[in-house]
């Protein structure tokens, strides 16, 4: 007759704590990880917002330096005449009195959108600003024109302020 091996056990309790033990993660284990997450969460998020909030602002001044080169090129095609509103900078085709367009029509008005609405067009991502020396809008995104006296300039406003970056005629003030 064979004799049959039983399991090794331990002799005070019965069983051995390398095979019988519990696998797994204890609830200490998992507050930390869960803490340490929390943790990273709280730095990341903000420091993420603020990246979107640079690069949307960094949008609007492209947007700026659009209507400049658009203001420009309408200059040029009218033999040194900027455009009177934002609208003819954006999209009117100065003309002549007897009909004849003055420079190649632009490209279309909602060429560009507002890096924080995504929406474009007058209003949405640009607008006629009536005070040359006054504020842009105070909507996030949008692209104010003035026009006085011969002169231009552009303004926008960023997330929480207004760009510090203002185009005129001839350069950048």
């Amino acid at each position: 007759m064979t004799a049959r091996l039983s399991p090794v056990r331990c002799a005070a309790h019965g069983r051995c704590p390398a095979i019988d033990a519990p696998r797994g993660f204890t609830l200490v284990e998992l507050c930390i990880v869960v803490v340490v997450v929390g943790i990273l969460a709280a730095i990341a998020i903000p420091n993420f917002i603020e990246v979107q909030d640079r690069a949307k602002e960094a949008s609007t001044k492209t947007n700026m330096h659009a209507m400049q080169l658009r203001a420009e090129d309408f200059a040029v095609g009218t033999g040194g005449w900027y455009p009177r509103t934002a609208a003819e900078c954006m999209g009117g085709v100065p003309m002549t009195d007897n009909g004849m367009q003055l420079v190649d029509p632009p490209t279309p008005a909602d060429a560009f959108a507002n890096p924080f609405s995504h929406e474009s067009g007058e209003g949405a991502s640009w607008e006629n600003r009536d005070a040359f020396a006054g504020p842009a809008s105070t909507t996030p995104g949008i692209v104010s024109y003035s026009f006085f006296a011969g002169d231009y300039n552009i303004k926008a406003q960023g997330a929480h302020a207004g760009l510090s970056l203002v185009l005129v005629n001839g350069g950048t003030q």
